[in-house]
């Protein structure tokens, strides 16, 4: 009899947990619609203003990273700011950023995941145009107010 109550306890559990973790249908799609804005302003925003706009959009918080080719290149968001303040205008003056095959997984109602294709046509300080390809993953996160990316990883596709 302790088996069947036993056994029974550990089906509850399992079914009450599996319904939290998942999103209604309207809030998915309210979700997916949100940071699909997001994307888009990042692009537009990056494009117009330059690479320094993209301080719009990193979550100030302990747990901002960011990755690129299998590297951390930022531990922190108080090192990704120097960089994009102070250095990233110095090489960079503008940048024509387009995403491709947007994917966003609803996490919960301030979590999701976007993965997607990037293309960007740079233009350096020196006048040289450069070209990157790849794939750029982050987790976006809603404070209440805004979405903010954090733990971006930007993997360049081999040329």
């Amino acid at each position: 009899m302790n088996h069947f109550l036993f056994a029974g306890c550990i089906l509850a559990m399992l079914c009450s947990c599996r319904g939290k973790r998942e999103l209604p249908g309207a809030d998915r799609t309210t979700v997916k619609d949100s940071v699909t804005g997001l994307m888009m302003r990042i692009g537009a925003d990056i494009s117009k203003s330059g690479p320094t706009r993209w301080l719009n959009y990193f979550e100030d918080d302990p747990g901002f990273f960011m990755a690129s080719d299998g590297a951390v290149k930022f531990g922190d968001f108080q090192s990704a700011k120097t960089y994009t303040r102070d250095s990233l205008p110095q090489i960079i003056s503008r940048i024509l950023l387009t995403w491709d095959h947007l994917r966003i997984d609803p996490l919960n109602r301030e979590y999701a995941y976007v993965g997607t294709d990037f293309d960007e046509d740079i233009t350096l300080t020196n006048g040289q145009k450069v070209s990157d390809v790849g794939f750029f993953a982050a987790v976006a996160h809603f404070d209440g107010t805004t979405w903010k990316l954090r733990n971006l990883n930007w993997a360049s596709k081999p040329r």
